[in-house]
């Protein structure tokens, strides 16, 4: 595709995946010495198999200077992926080396060996390569990675709890019946910031009018990231662990039975202190972590000698049942505690009075 303007830095030639940026970069380097390039791809191991424990890899080829094949197009074909065979879990290992620090690792597939549950071997991680290149360098292509993701051509990836960082792909692969065929891959790893899962995408001859890696195979990515990042709980950060003061208090409790509160609080293991045992309607209050102070309301009391107590802080089920059993018709505005109640305490009502209690 055209791009977007007609400098770009590398960052930019990486970001929006300009083949004719990195042939004009990779010829301003190598093209009096191709083979040096080719070398360098050798020294991190693109050309040689894994040596995977599953039988059938295949062996992954790159030409060189050598090749009776090798032609003036030849440079700038392979800086871009053509006129070389490598397999997709050849390139994911590659991506995983860079999400590793440089460290190529070969692929695991067994950890072990049991016979009726006897460990008979324990297979330990091997290094295929301790160092693909050099931290420095390490450090722009993770930068360029992450690129693509934020400012390039897999944008559809950006997530808003993880970074993604990758690459998008889109080759021809030949003419069917007249009419270009495609291939549209992503391989990436996340979190960005510590890398834990890299993953690779691969879509042959995808239907419809869109064909590049970014829109066909960056949204199958984004979805099992998604799945895996979701269901690992080792690599999300606590959610209070920059607000500890939530565990300073002991939780709020509303006014109401002593019998009930007291009961809910033993539950959660959080001890009460009362000035009154035997009081059946408390005020409650916090006095540390792990304790709630009740202090007696002498509401029924109150009630029976023809006087509105202080209802602040109880729930509605307990005023309608305190107020309605002493013949006061009861308003309710909103949901939670009692906040504000019409009536002042201490004044007096007969049977039909009516009062309105705001919530919170």
């Amino acid at each position: 595709h055209h791009p977007e303007k007609d400098k770009m830095t590398v960052q930019e030639v990486f970001e929006q995946s300009s083949n004719v940026g990195v042939t004009k970069i990779i010829t301003r380097y190598y093209a009096k010495d191709p083979q040096k390039y080719i070398d360098r791809l050798y020294k991190m191991n693109l050309n040689s198999p894994l040596g995977v424990s599953i039988p059938g890899e295949a062996i992954p080829y790159i030409k060189n200077t050598q090749d009776k094949s090798w032609s003036a197009i030849s440079l700038p074909w392979i800086s871009y992926g053509y006129e070389s065979r490598i397999t997709p879990l050849q390139i994911l290992n590659f991506y995983s080396a860079v999400a590793n620090g440089g460290e190529m690792m070969r692929p695991m597939f067994i950890k072990e060996i049991r016979n009726r549950g006897k460990i008979i071997k324990i297979f330990q991680p091997e290094v295929i390569n301790q160092s693909i290149c050099s931290k420095a360098t390490i450090a722009k292509a993770k930068k360029m990675m992450e690129g693509v993701v934020s400012n390039g051509t897999a944008k559809s990836l950006m997530a808003a709890d993880y970074q993604i960082a990758g690459k998008t792909g889109t080759a021809q692969m030949g003419i069917v019946k007249g009419k270009m065929t495609y291939q549209a891959s992503f391989v990436g790893y996340f979190p960005a910031d510590n890398p834990k899962y890299s993953c690779i995408v691969v879509v042959s001859a995808p239907t419809g009018d869109s064909y590049y890696g970014g829109a066909v195979a960056g949204p199958v990515f984004k979805d099992v990231a998604d799945k895996v990042y979701s269901t690992s709980l080792e690599i999300h950060k606590e959610i209070n662990a920059k607000q500890p003061q939530y565990a300073l208090n002991a939780p709020v409790t509303k006014s109401g039975s002593q019998q009930e509160i007291a009961s809910a609080l033993k539950i959660l293991k959080i001890s009460t202190r009362t000035n009154n045992d035997k009081a059946e309607w408390v005020s409650t209050s916090s006095l540390d972590s792990i304790s709630v102070n009740l202090t007696s309301k002498y509401t029924e009391e109150v009630l029976k000698r023809g006087i509105i107590p202080n209802l602040v802080g109880m729930t509605a089920r307990d005023v309608l049942y305190l107020l309605e059993n002493n013949g006061i018709r009861v308003q309710i505005i909103g949901r939670g505690a009692v906040a504000t109640q019409s009536l002042p305490a201490g004044a007096t009502f007969i049977k039909g009075t009516q009062i309105v209690l705001q919530l919170i």
